[in-house]
């Protein structure tokens, strides 16, 4: 009787805890807080978290599936394009610590459908940071998109 009171109550626990939260605030790994640029333009961040996504790599003929840590934000204003860009990683004096080169949509995914949604100037982007330690995400301050 008595683990069926501490199940009951650990149950109890579970679902208040999660009662109230989003599914992006229950899902997320980590919260963040850099700053992006499109190139030298600060974009005006709504949200950002690091979340942890299923991949999919195709290695000729064979698929092979797995997981990667992304950061994710959204934000207002216009479309930043990310194919063929570079993301460098910043420190506090904007020092680059680290890059990476989107050369294909397989490293990003950016939702930019308009008309659909009830504010349309809204965008929503996830980057993989397959590849990337994270422990160099430590020393970063901001995030800059260049083309």
């Amino acid at each position: 009787m008595k683990k069926l009171g501490i199940i009951v109550g650990l149950f109890v626990v579970t679902v208040v805890s999660t009662f109230g939260q989003s599914i992006a605030d229950q899902l997320k790994v980590a919260e963040c807080s850099f700053r992006f640029f499109d190139g030298p333009t600060e974009l005006k961040v709504i949200d950002q978290m690091v979340t942890m996504r299923s991949v999919e790599k195709l290695n000729g003929e064979i698929k092979t599936y797995g997981r990667a840590y992304h950061i994710e934000f959204s934000y207002i204003g216009d479309s930043v394009g990310l194919s063929g860009a570079t993301i460098e990683f910043l420190d506090k004096n904007k020092r680059p610590i680290h890059s990476l080169y989107l050369e294909d949509e397989g490293r990003f995914m950016k939702v930019d459908t308009q008309g659909q949604r009830m504010n349309p100037k809204t965008r929503y982007v996830a980057i993989s940071l397959e590849g990337i330690p994270l422990r160099v995400l430590d020393g970063v301050i901001s995030i800059r998109i260049k083309k």
